[in-house]
């Protein structure tokens, strides 16, 4: 593998890209020690690239046919964590809502309680999701009630 680091006055931040011809165990290797590695930021993919996006910028974090999909305000990304690993690292705005979702807090709109033991929560993306009756007393004391 070759490596170069190269210093650039006009940036603001470090940037890493990994330019590889496919993802490999070495490449793969790399990208979790960055993952953990990073504080406040999650790597996630879209197609071939793979960015750091702040888990304040995070909205939802949900479970679809096996994968980890992230969303933020314009788009939908993958992760290679488990929902169960990313429990250990999110921080304390997000909360657990079900078995495969967690939710930014800071993204909540409002909760619909209009639906028979269900509780609706309206995200500001205007995204609509459901919380789990087994996860209401948990969410409750989450965020105050």
């Amino acid at each position: 593998m070759k490596w170069k680091i190269t210093i650039d006055k006009t940036k603001k931040e470090p940037e890493l890209e990994i330019l590889t011809p496919t993802i490999t165990e070495e490449v793969r290797a790399i990208e979790e020690f960055i993952q953990n590695n990073i504080e406040g930021q999650l790597l996630v993919s879209k197609g071939d690239q793979v960015k750091a996006i702040s888990f304040f910028q995070i909205v939802r974090v949900y479970s679809l046919d096996k994968r980890t999909i992230v969303e933020d305000e314009l788009q939908k990304y993958y992760s290679n964590l488990s929902l169960t690993q990313l429990e250990n690292i999110l921080p304390a705005n997000f909360t657990r809502i079900s078995r495969s979702e967690f939710i930014n807090l800071d993204f909540v709109d409002h909760l619909d309680l209009s639906f028979k033991g269900t509780v609706q929560v309206n995200l500001t993306t205007g995204d609509t999701t459901y919380l789990s009756r087994r996860r209401i007393s948990e969410f409750k004391k989450k965020i105050g009630l």
